[in-house]
């Protein structure tokens, strides 16, 4: 009946399949709603995420529900995580939250490294019985991650002032989070103790939350922004962080807009090492600047790395190295957000160097996997970092290559917004394997100038073991009879068991019996 209080008082009678009785079982109840549940229920969400890469070791894989599961469909036989080129589930724990609506799988021991997993799930259901379904990949990275998350960039900055009252929060983290953590109780708006009421957004990439208060902020008013109880992929907590800010009397206009740039546009003789500031008509949300956004480039030759700087209404751009000389340098600003969230109107300019000469060679500053690394899973990419941006025209499959076994394989993956970083991808990778990682000095800088030929390597892991164990004998013998109530039963296999394994054997056995 609806809206109803039921009681499930079980039987005296209950026992274990030894005929033991079953112990101060309590009564339980549980009350009905109003209407039938015909729907099936859904995945709202999957952590790691479908795709992701660098996944640490130790990760958690947790299913998140539109409605309550029923706790007992969540299992071994109906929600498994397994290397994609063995199909073997990983030895695992589940676990169901209070509310009933998220699913993890605790992996009992760390996963493999550089190893790509399927996620599958099919057979947990509702309350009543509809059953739902998902399949969903990730790739795991070098290590575990022991580190908590951290707070970046929180906007509006701290300790802004006069900020407009339609201003919403957005909160930066240092690595993807597990997306049912990122709750209104995980990133709280307060005025004078008062929660303000609002809904949380979580990015694409599971870097950023946006709190998007229910009403204007009150005008001339103190908020404190507080950040706590956020998970990373491991389980770990955010590292708690606190912001305030101090709201204006109006809200800001609907168009945020460039102001100026300095260098003007149409400079001449710009200095190599000069700085680009770009100012606007209002406070910037800094976590909406990146090289997408504020997009830094050499006419012809592609992206120029840099930094970036957040300071009220104005952004400032920063060189990793200095600008070619007698260059055209370009900035194109779009994607720029304002504290309300009202993108930039398209704006542009581009400056002319100064004659200077650069003769700073470009150099390999980073390689993973590292010179001499052992045991590296064999979905492994190899990502190549450089000391400066690198002209993109001269990067390609017969600049940078992989080697082993005396042939070439695999190709660029892709190459960063800022060209300083570039990604091999060599499929999976041949197993027991010393991979050499080969640059050429035909790769240069903006400038011309070249890299000096750049070698490193790195040893794969052994492949999988895909070969399922078998008993090759047993004491006593199958069919054996007159076989004493005491005897042990002994059983030799073809390849070493771990002590969990026989465990669950033993309990299979058991259950079976």
């Amino acid at each position: 009946a609806p809206n109803t209080a039921y009681t499930i008082v079980p039987s005296a009678q209950l026992t274990d399949i030894a005929g033991n009785l079953v112990a101060a079982f309590t009564n339980a109840t549980f009350t009905t709603g109003a209407a039938a549940d015909n729907t099936t229920p859904s995945v709202t969400a999957v952590s790691p995420a479908n795709g992701a890469g660098g996944v640490p070791t130790n990760t958690v894989v947790q299913l998140s529900f539109n409605e309550p599961i029923n706790r007992l469909t969540v299992n071994a036989a109906t929600f498994v995580v397994y290397p994609q080129a063995t199909g073997i589930p990983v030895a695992a724990t589940y676990a169901v939250s209070g509310d009933g609506r998220n699913a993890t799988l605790i992996p009992a021991s760390p996963l493999v490294s550089l190893t790509g997993y399927y996620v599958s799930m099919s057979g947990i259901s509702d309350a009543v019985g509809h059953a739902t379904s998902t399949f969903t990949s990730f790739t795991t990275g070098a290590a575990a991650d022991t580190a908590p998350p951290t707070v970046v960039a929180i906007s509006p900055a701290g300790g802004a002032t006069n900020v407009p009252l339609n201003a919403r929060v957005v909160v930066r983290l240092s690595e993807p989070i597990n997306p049912s953590s990122a709750t209104t109780a995980a990133v709280k708006l307060t005025a004078g103790g008062n929660a303000a009421a609002a809904t949380v957004a979580l990015s694409a990439d599971r870097l950023t939350i946006t709190l998007t208060p229910g009403a204007p902020l009150a005008a001339s008013t103190l908020y404190t922004v507080k950040v706590s109880g956020l998970t990373n992929l491991a389980g770990l907590e955010v590292v708690a962080a606190t912001s305030t800010f101090t709201t204006g009397t109006a809200a800001s206009g609907p168009q945020l807009a460039v102001t100026s740039f300095t260098p003007a546009n149409n400079s001449v003789n710009v200095p190599v090492d000069s700085p680009i500031l770009v100012t606007f008509n209002a406070p910037i949300d800094p976590t909406s600047v990146n090289v997408n956004s504020v997009f830094v480039f050499e006419s012809g030759a592609g992206a120029v790395s840099g930094t970036f700087a957040v300071q009220g209404n104005s952004v400032t751009y920063t060189p990793v190295s200095s600008f070619p000389g007698n260059t055209t340098v370009s900035v194109q600003v779009s994607g720029v957000l304002d504290v309300a969230g009202h993108g930039n109107n398209f704006a542009s300019m581009s400056f002319r160097t100064v004659a200077a000469p650069d003769t700073t060679a470009p150099a390999v500053i980073s390689v993973t996997p590292g010179d001499g690394a052992m045991g590296i899973g064999l979905n492994a990419q190899v990502v190549v970092t450089f000391s400066e941006s690198v002209n993109p025209s001269t990067v390609n499959n017969n600049t940078i290559a992989l080697f082993a076994n005396g042939g070439r394989f695999g190709n660029i993956a892709g190459i960063s917004a800022d060209n300083r970083t570039v990604v091999l991808n060599g499929g999976m990778l041949p197993a027991s394997s010393v991979v050499t990682v080969a640059l050429t000095s035909a790769i240069q800088d903006l400038s011309g100038n070249r890299l000096a030929d750049f070698t490193t390597a790195f040893t794969t892991a052994p492949p999988f073991d895909t070969a399922r164990p078998s008993v090759v004998s047993q004491r006593p013998g199958n069919g054996a009879s007159g076989v004493a109530a005491g005897t042990r039963i002994v059983l030799f296999l073809s390849e070493p068991r771990t002590a969990r394994w026989w465990t669950a054997w033993c309990r299979s056995a058991a259950t079976a019996r």
